[in-house]
C-alpha cells in the first residue's frame, strides 16, 4: 500500500472543518471514491490493516463517517454525495477490523463502551431503514457493507454482541423483513443479515415478541419452497460450498428459531396470542412439509431445529394447543412427511389436559391410526410426540380396539426407540412411561400374544428390572397360562436389579430405589403365595440366590420409618413369609435353602 498517497488524497476529507463546505461535484467526488476504493482494496493485507489501526488513519475515517452521517440525517442534506462517500468509508472501515482485535480495540476506544457509540447505536438503525427507490442497488450496497461492519466488529465478541443488541437487532430484524420478498435477487443480504442476525440472538435473546416470531416462521416457509432439492449430493456434507442460497439462509433462520424458542419456554406472556401462535406453528408446519422431499444439505439439522421449535412454543404453559388441532388432525390423516406427522403428534399430545381431550381426539383419529403411522418415523427426534400421545391416548377402552399388527408395529418402534435411546438419552422416560402403561392397560390376552410374536419382550427385558417386575404382575395372575419361556426371560430381567431410580444407598450396595425393592418383592409374593410345592416352584430353583440378594436388601429397611422403606419391608416380610412355608413343607434341604431359611425367619425375630 502507497499509505502516503493514499493520505494525501484523502486530506481534503480529513481536514475539512465544515463538510458542507467539502467539494463534492462530480470531479472531486470521483477523486476520493478512487482513493476509498484504493484503500478498501489495500487493507485485505493484514500488515496494511495493521498500519491503518495505529497510525490513527482507522479513528479519523470513523469521525468523518459520523460527521456524513450526520450532514445526511440530521441536517437532511439529500445530495447522493454523502451516501456514496458513506459507502465507501463503512466499506473501509469494516475491511480494516478483519481478524483485527487491536483495530476493534481501536476503534472502540474513544469512550466506555457503555456510552453512546453513535454510529453504532443510532446510524445503524437509520441505515437499515433505507427505502430509497431512486437508487436501490446503492441503498443495498450500503445497507450490505454496514453488516459486514458490525459483523467484523463484533465477531467472538459476546460483550459487543450483547452490548449493541439493543440497538441492532431490531432494525436487523427490519431490514431482513424487507429483504425476503427480494433475496433470491440480492441473497448477499439476505445471507450475511441472518448470520449477523442469529449472532445477537444467540447473545441477546431478551425483549423479542410475538411478531419476531412470527417473522422468522413465515420467512422459513417462503425459503423453503425455493429450495433447490440436490438429488445425489450428500446430505450432511458441511464441507462443500453452498451454492443455494436458500439453504444458508434457513440454516440461520431455524438456528435463531431454536434459540428463541428455547428461551422463552418459561415465559407465560410470550404465547399468549394464541391466534398469531396458530400462524407461527402452521408456517414451521407447511415448511416441513415442503422440506422433507428434497435433499440438501445439513438438512438433519434444520429439520430437527424446526421439529424442535414448534415442540418448545406447543410444551409452553400458557398454551392450550387446542387451536391447532385440526390442522394437525389434517396431517395424521393425510401427511407422509415423518418430521410433520411427528411434530403434530407433540402439538396434539400437549394439548392433552385430561380424559375428555383424550376422547375429543379419539373420535377424530383412532390409537390404531396413530400407532399405525409410525413406521414413518426414523430421526430419534421424531419419537418423542409418538411416544407421549401413544401413552396419553391408551385406555382400557382404547386399547380394546388395537389390532395384532398395530400392536407388532409398536412393538417395532419401541425396539427402534430402545436402541436410539443409548444415544439420544431424551427418549428413556417416554419408553418406559408408555411400556408401563402398555402393560397396565393390554388385555393379558394380548399382553401374551405380543410379547411371544414381537421384539416387545426384547425390549422389556433389556430395559429397568420394575418393567419386567409390572409385566410379571400381570401374567402372573392372567386365567390363562403364559409360555414358560416369556415367563423365564422375565424373571431373569427383573432380578437383574437394574434400577434407574436407584440411589446404590442399601447396605448391599445394590444400584435400586427402595421403590424398586418393594415391587420386586410384590411380584416374588404374587407368585409365591401360588406356588407353595417347592418342587415346582421355578423361582426357588433358578433364582434363589437372587431371591436371597433381594430378602438381603430389604432386612436392612428393618426399623427404619419413612412410609417407602416400611411399605417395602411389609412386602419382603410377606415374601420371607412364603418361603419360610415353602421350605418347612419340604421333605429336604439343601445348604443354600438352610442358609435362606435362616434368613427369611429373622425378619419375624
Amino acid at each position: 500500500m502507497d499509505y502516503e498517497s493514499i493520505l494525501f488524497g484523502l486530506q481534503p476529507l480529513l481536514n475539512a472543518e465544515e463538510l458542507e463546505d467539502l467539494p463534492v461535484q462530480d470531479v472531486y467526488l470521483n477523486s476520493y471514491l478512487t482513493v476509498l476504493d484504493q484503500l478498501a482494496v489495500s487493507l485485505r493485507t493484514p500488515s496494511n490493516r495493521t498500519i491503518v489501526g495505529s497510525s490513527g488513519l482507522l479513528t479519523n475515517l470513523v469521525r468523518v463517517l459520523n460527521c456524513i452521517l450526520d450532514t445526511w440525517f440530521h441536517k437532511h442534506d439529500e445530495n447522493k454525495a454523502w451516501r456514496r462517500l458513506a459507502s465507501e468509508l463503512i466499506r473501509c472501515v469494516a475491511n480494516s477490523l478483519v481478524d483485527e482485535d487491536n483495530n476493534r480495540q481501536v476503534y472502540m476506544s474513544n469512550e466506555p463502551l457503555e456510552k453512546r457509540r453513535e454510529f453504532l447505536d443510532y446510524y445503524v438503525d437509520q441505515i437499515f431503514k433505507l427505502t430509497d427507490t431512486e437508487d436501490d442497488q446503492l441503498v443495498a450496497t450500503l445497507q450490505m457493507r454496514t453488516v459486514v461492519l458490525v459483523k467484523n466488529l463484533c465477531l467472538d465478541n459476546s460483550m459487543y454482541f450483547r452490548r449493541f443488541g439493543q440497538f441492532i437487532r431490531s432494525p436487523l430484524l427490519g431490514l431482513l423483513a424487507d429483504t425476503q420478498h427480494t433475496y433470491l435477487h440480492d441473497s448477499d443480504l439476505a445471507i450475511l443479515g441472518s448470520e449477523l442476525l442469529t449472532d445477537f440472538i444467540e447473545n441477546y435473546v431478551e425483549g423479542l415478541s410475538i411478531q419476531d416470531l412470527l417473522f422468522f416462521a413465515q420467512f422459513i416457509q417462503r425459503v423453503s419452497k425455493t429450495i433447490v432439492n440436490q438429488e445425489g449430493q450428500e446430505v450432511e456434507d458441511t464441507n462443500d460450498e453452498e451454492d443455494d442460497p436458500s439453504v444458508e439462509i434457513i440454516n440461520y433462520l431455524t438456528q435463531s428459531l431454536e434459540i428463541i424458542t428455547k428461551n422463552y419456554d418459561d415465559s407465560k406472556v410470550f404465547y399468549t396470542e394464541s391466534h398469531i401462535v396458530s400462524q407461527i406453528q402452521n408456517n414451521l408446519l407447511d415448511s416441513l412439509d415442503h422440506l422433507s422431499p428434497k435433499t440438501f444439505c445439513n438438512k438433519l439439522i434444520v429439520m430437527r431445529r424446526i421439529t424442535t421449535a414448534i415442540g418448545y412454543i406447543s410444551a409452553n404453559t400458557a398454551n392450550s394447543n387446542k387451536q391447532e388441532r385440526d390442522m394437525c388432525f389434517h396431517i395424521v390423516q393425510n401427511s407422509t412427511n415423518g418430521y410433520t406427522y411427528a411434530a403434530a403428534l407433540i402439538i396434539l399430545s400437549n394439548s392433552i389436559s385430561g380424559r375428555e381431550d383424550v376422547n375429543e381426539i379419539l373420535q377424530k383419529v383412532s390409537l390404531d391410526q396413530f400407532l399405525t403411522l409410525g413406521p414413518l418415523m426414523i430421526d430419534p427426534i421424531q419419537f418423542q410426540g409418538y411416544l407421549d400421545i401413544a401413552k396419553k391416548l391408551m385406555t382400557l377402552d382404547s386399547v380394546m380396539f388395537l389390532s395384532r399388527d398395530s400392536l407388532l408395529k409398536l412393538s417395532a418402534i419401541l425396539k427402534t426407540c430402545h436402541d436410539q435411546s443409548k444415544y439420544f438419552n431424551e427418549l428413556s422416560p417416554l419408553i418406559d412411561n408408555l411400556l408401563k402403561k402398555l402393560v397396565t392397560v393390554l388385555p393379558s390376552s394380548s399382553l401374551q400374544k405380543v410379547l411371544q410374536e414381537g421384539p416387545l419382550l426384547e425390549v422389556l427385558t433389556d430395559r429397568d428390572s420394575l418393567l419386567s417386575c409390572l409385566t410379571l404382575d400381570k401374567l402372573l395372575v392372567a386365567t390363562t397360562k403364559s409360555l414358560s419361556p416369556v415367563l423365564s426371560k422375565l424373571w431373569t430381567a427383573a432380578f437383574k436389579f437394574q434400577d434407574s431410580a436407584g440411589t446404590a444407598a442399601m447396605e448391599n450396595q445394590l444400584n435400586v430405589s427402595v421403590f424398586y425393592l418393594f415391587q420386586l418383592a410384590k411380584t416374588c409374593g404374587i407368585y409365591l403365595r401360588d406356588h407353595p410345592d417347592i418342587k415346582e416352584n421355578y423361582v426357588l430353583s433358578n433364582h434363589l440366590v437372587d431371591l436371597r440378594s433381594l430378602l438381603e436388601a430389604i432386612h436392612t429397611l428393618k426399623g427404619k420409618k419413612d412410609r417407602a422403606s416400611e411399605s417395602a419391608f411389609n412386602n419382603g416380610k410377606f415374601v420371607a413369609s412364603m418361603v419360610y412355608k415353602t421350605l418347612e413343607n419340604a421333605d429336604s434341604l439343601n445348604e443354600r435353602q438352610n442358609d435362606l431359611k435362616l434368613l427369611v425367619k429373622s425378619f419375624f425375630d
